[in-house]
C-alpha cells in the first residue's frame, strides 16, 4: 500500500524509510501518493486536504527523503518544510538513493509527469476514467 507522504514530517518519512531499506537488505521499492482526499481527521488536525497543497508537499518530502537517504549533511528550504543541514545514520543501503514508485493516476498527465521524474510507477485509474484501450497485436506477414 503507498504511503501518504504528505501526512509526515519528511525527516521522520525519510529516517522511516531508511529504516526499512536496511532491514530488507536494499529490497525497498517506496510507493508513494498524496493519500486520500476525503481524510476528515487529517484535517480535522489542521493539516491541508488540498490536493493542489499535498501534491506540492508530496515533491518536497521525496526530495528531502531522497538528499537524507545518502548519509551526508543535507539541507532543504522549500515552500512547505526547511530543514537545517542534518545527516541521517546509518545511510540506506540503495544508493544514491531508495527507488521511489509515486502514483500516476490516469489520464492526469500531471501524475504521470512525476512518476516518469523517479523510479516506477504505481499506476491507478481516476473515479470514473475510462481505461485505455488495449490495441490487438497484429501478427507480420
Amino acid at each position: 500500500m503507498p504511503a501518504a507522504a504528505p501526512n509526515w514530517r519528511p525527516w521522520l518519512f525519510a529516517k522511516e524509510a531508511i529504516t526499512l531499506d536496511r532491514l530488507s537488505g536494499g529490497r525497498l521499492v517506496l510507493p508513494v501518493g498524496i493519500g486520500t482526499l476525503d481524510d476528515h481527521e487529517f484535517g480535522a488536525a489542521g493539516e491541508p486536504v488540498e490536493a493542489r497543497v499535498r501534491v506540492q508537499r508530496l515533491d518536497e518530502v521525496l526530495a528531502i527523503t531522497a538528499g537524507l537517504a545518502g548519509g551526508e549533511p543535507f539541507g532543504f528550504d522549500g515552500e512547505h518544510y526547511r530543514l537545517a543541514p542534518l545527516t541521517l545514520r546509518p545511510q540506506a543501503v540503495q544508493q544514491p538513493q531508495i527507488p521511489v514508485w509515486p502514483i500516476g493516476e490516469w489520464p492526469h498527465e500531471r501524475t504521470l509527469e512525476r512518476a516518469l521524474r523517479w523510479d516506477g510507477m504505481v499506476l491507478q485509474a481516476a473515479a470514473g476514467a475510462s481505461r485505455p484501450r488495449r490495441q490487438r497485436a497484429r501478427a507480420h506477414r
